[in-house]
């Protein structure tokens, strides 16, 4: 259930087509037949509900271009050349990314993409997770120390 209630501001058209890009619309008697009626409002309603959205060659490119693109430079911010520690760039990832036959899957998590693609590329080019720096930040105060003194012993640092 969306948050549009409103079918007008959802659909293009209350017609149902058999061909819309012929601009065929569908029988009455074909749609009972189908739906078991012959309103069209009440059948978008079922399209809706239970209907799987179909997304266009060209929207679907773009999607997988977009996400090909965050990926890269996912990989660009947080990968490093291990004999410089310096990054690559999304440039480079991205001939990588070709090389090694990276394809991006439309489903699947993001990140999981990301790690994996990273797996990937070691095959291709000498690359590794940059090393990550903490800084903490302690008040100095006698509780806050023997806090972090007994912290640190418990976990043997």
């Amino acid at each position: 259930q969306g948050l549009e209630t409103d079918l007008s501001e959802v659909l293009q058209t209350e017609r149902v087509f058999t061909n819309v890009s012929k601009g065929e619309f569908a029988k009455a008697k074909d749609l009972q037949k189908i739906f078991g009626t012959k309103d069209e409002e009440e059948i978008a309603r079922m399209i809706l509900s239970k209907g799987q959205l179909q997304v266009s060659d060209k929207e679907r490119s773009q999607q997988l271009e977009k996400t090909n693109a965050q990926i890269a430079e996912w990989i660009s911010k947080n990968c490093v050349q291990p004999s410089t520690d310096r990054p690559y760039t999304i440039t480079q990832i991205r001939h990588a990314m070709q090389q090694a036959n990276f394809s991006v899957h439309p489903t699947k998590p993001l990140k999981r993409q990301y790690l994996d693609c990273v797996k990937l590329l070691q095959d291709v080019i000498p690359i590794e997770r940059a090393k990550m720096e903490l800084l903490l930040l302690i008040p100095i105060d006698e509780d806050s120390v023997s806090l972090v003194e007994s912290t640190m012993k418990e976990n043997g640092v």
